[in-house]
């Protein structure tokens, strides 16, 4: 298999979560980074045979909704959207009416949803990344036609940017921040 070298420009966040995943054994940073890029691939892959429509509206009560676009991934869907949000803004102004837009699946699928913890924060006031770097996965599913489901709180979280020890350290530094108050 023929390979090429590349550079990838990392956040903070990235690369201390890199440095903790090389330290506890999942390889090399290229291991981790392929793993990440397979893992990636596979869930698409997954909704590949799903079609989405773009629809959009003018109505105020959302009815009357008419196909805007269909396209193959619901990433491309979401592009979409956001580039025709854009247009309307840069045409009318960021306070004029928006077309109000869905995505909606051709055929039953399943949307995942990942959540990661953004850790808590400490009793100096700072942020701390979650120590356990927790991620928790939730399916739904989605039927044909249907909006997007709502992203729904993992069990056993706080919210669905922390999780419930990241939540408890936070209280008990908030509690010592504001004198108990």
């Amino acid at each position: 298999m023929k390979t090429r070298q590349t550079s990838i420009r990392l956040s903070p966040v990235t690369d201390r979560q890199i440095e903790t995943l090389t330290g506890r054994g999942y390889g090399s940073f290229s291991d981790v980074v392929r793993t990440g890029v397979d893992i990636v691939y596979r869930e698409e892959m997954k909704m590949d045979t799903v079609m989405f429509e773009v629809q959009h509206t003018g109505s105020p009560d959302g009815e009357s909704w008419q196909t805007f676009d269909v396209v193959g991934t619901l990433q491309s869907g979401d592009a979409i959207v956001r580039e025709a949000i854009r247009e309307m803004h840069e045409r009318c102004g960021q306070c004029a009416w928006d077309d109000r837009f869905r995505i909606v699946p051709t055929q039953d699928t399943t949307i995942v949803y990942t959540h990661m913890c953004s850790g808590h924060i400490r009793q100096d006031g700072h942020n701390q990344w979650c120590e356990d770097m927790a991620t928790a996965k939730v399916s739904h599913p989605w039927p044909a036609g249907q909006p997007r489901p709502e992203e729904t709180i993992p069990e056993g979280w706080y919210s669905e940017g922390q999780c419930a020890a990241c939540r408890e350290k936070e209280r008990a530094a908030l509690a010592i921040l504001t004198g108990g108050c």
